[in-house]
């Protein structure tokens, strides 16, 4: 007689138990549903993939934020969560895009929609589609061009304070409480993880590390310099300089961004 594994539960109900309420009429049951599919890990991804075309707005942000926290297991929702970034509210396509960056590499067919929402008005849905080809890494190489673009977008026009928590990774929280740069400080972070084709983006990042208003665009911008190596030894002068940067932090960053550009001489 086969062994048939036991079904996860939340709360006493088993998986399927949560799946058939995510076809119920009430739409809060639906999100009550798929929050608790949220908590069952990788099996839950097909059903959290299917309320990703929920016709409530709230039920497929969930959804694909509860996919992203699954991580790269849920790769086979990234043609859906891909659509998604297409929808008509723009919170679910900010959650859409932060999706596909937790789910990483394996979200790389993303990046020529990703690249259109770096064309946004709105800052933050901006600032996810920055963030989430950081994530997706050397695979996002074609976003380079749009994304030194974006270095000189200063405003952070666009992000709703009253976004729910819950929405956001903590690495995009802090860009979303730093008042100046937001913007810039995403996308240096991107080109420093992309790491490809640095003479195109160097020049850009130089001229963030003078700036005077956000402490955290000088230290993305020494960060993603110091990811670039050997390449980036035009920067050495302006590195050198924040290395007397009142910040701590910065300081620390320069200092191990001038190693990385220097290793080559060692």
């Amino acid at each position: 007689m086969p062994f048939n594994k036991p079904e996860p539960e939340y709360e006493g109900k088993p998986l399927s138990r949560w799946v058939a309420e995510t076809k119920d009429k009430d739409s809060l049951v639906r999100l009550a549903a798929a929050r608790a599919l949220g908590t069952l890990g990788p099996a839950a991804i097909p059903a959290l993939t299917e309320l990703l075309t929920d016709k409530d707005e709230g039920v497929r942000m969930v959804a694909a934020t509860l996919l992203g926290k699954i991580g790269p297991d849920a790769m086979t929702a990234v043609p859906a969560l891909t659509q998604l970034l297409k929808d008509n509210d723009k919170w679910v396509r900010m959650n859409a895009a932060l999706a596909l960056g937790e789910i990483g590499h394996e979200a790389k067919t993303a990046t020529p929609a990703l690249m259109e929402l770096l064309q946004e008005k709105n800052g933050a849905v901006r600032q996810a589609a920055a963030w989430a080809l950081e994530k997706i890494g050397p695979e996002a190489k074609t976003a380079i061009p749009a994304l030194t673009e974006l270095l000189k977008e200063k405003d952070v026009g666009g992000i709703d304070s009253e976004a729910s928590p819950f929405t956001f990774p903590f690495s995009f929280m802090e860009l979303l409480q730093d008042k100046n740069g937001a913007i810039p400080q995403a996308v240096a972070l991107a080109l420093g993880k992309i790491n490809l084709e640095t003479k195109t983006t160097i020049p850009s990042l130089m001229e963030l590390l003078q700036d005077k208003n956000a402490a955290a665009v000088r230290r993305a911008a020494a960060w993603a310099l110091g990811k670039m190596g050997p390449e980036a030894k035009t920067a050495i002068p302006a590195l050198t300089e924040l290395l007397n940067d009142k910040d701590a932090k910065i300081r620390r960053v320069a200092g191990e961004a001038l190693d990385e550009i220097n290793k080559e001489k060692k």
